[in-house]
């Protein structure tokens, strides 16, 4: 039997300012004595609704039914629900029609239903870890699984507070963007001082902002072999900087897994994308 699925038309409301804005805005009072209209605080940029509304507009109707400003609809007789129950009842694909007001206009459009877009992976089915390993630095990127694997099935109380917002909350802005985190630190010469740094977001390797952790393999093996530096830096949350000796990297990298008894210093779906990247 087939369901209804979640759709990615989930903004961030807030229904006090929606009244506020739709006063301002010239919206009128369709709800039986209610005001009318919630504000639409942020949408999800990869989604088909970000082509559409943004950050500000005053959200009227959806599929003509008119919303109040405390965000909910007529379900049935004198009952209310919250809208949301509109766009929960449609399937991924589906269409829906907006009445929105902006900067005092009001606008109507249609907009394309579909699932959810996920900074962090719920599930790793049929998939094993990704990884990446230079000079004892151990590169992964963030799920559910991963929180799991490190802090027990309690992880949602005991992972880091910054990780859990990535994994709750986290809305990815690029396509395949990922949260890479240095998971933990092989110890070695090459890197004497960073040991202590694990479970913490890449930013940047040297200038370069890290999109997802394949991105990271490709920026850090093309300055491991460019003539025009002699270091890797990697710049973590919380403004910690992790320099690496290219030339020392290179020399400890057998030893480092040898010690460690790891076969291999990348994941094989990273291979391939090396291969064919």
């Amino acid at each position: 039997s087939s369901s209804s699925s979640s759709s990615s038309l989930r903004k961030k409301q807030r229904t006090t300012k929606g009244e506020q804005m739709n006063s301002k805005n010239g919206g009128d009072d369709g709800c039986s004595g209610r005001s009318q209209g919630i504000l639409i605080r942020k949408v999800e940029p990869l989604t088909d609704t970000a082509k559409v509304l943004r950050s500000g507009d005053v959200l009227m109707k959806f599929d003509g039914h008119t919303i109040a400003s405390d965000g909910t609809v007529v379900f049935r007789g004198g009952e209310r629900v919250l809208f949301n129950y509109l766009v929960t009842s449609k399937y991924v694909g589906e269409s829906a029609e907006v009445t929105f007001v902006r900067a005092g206009k009001t606008k109507k459009a249609h907009i394309k239903l579909g699932r959810p877009k996920c900074l962090v992976r719920t599930h790793m089915f049929d998939r094993l870890p990704s990884y990446y390993i230079y000079g004892g630095l151990v590169f992964t990127p963030l799920s559910y699984p991963y929180l799991e694997n490190e802090f027990g099935k309690k992880w949602d109380k005991k992972a880091p507070i910054k990780l859990c917002d990535y994994a709750f909350f986290g809305i990815p802005k690029k396509e395949s963007e990922q949260v890479v985190i240095l998971n933990q630190v092989l110890i070695s010469d090459v890197n004497i001082g960073y040991e202590s740094f694990t479970n913490i977001k890449v930013l940047k390797v040297n200038d370069t902002e890290i999109l997802n952790l394949s991105h990271l393999v490709t920026v850090i093996t093309e300055a491991a072999v460019a003539a025009s530096t002699e270091f890797i830096t990697v710049h973590l949350e919380q403004d910690h900087l992790i320099i690496i000796d290219i030339n020392q990297a290179r020399e400890k990298h057998a030893e480092i897994l040898r010690q460690n008894n790891i076969p291999s210093d990348i994941s094989d779906d990273l291979k391939k994308h090396v291969q064919t990247g």
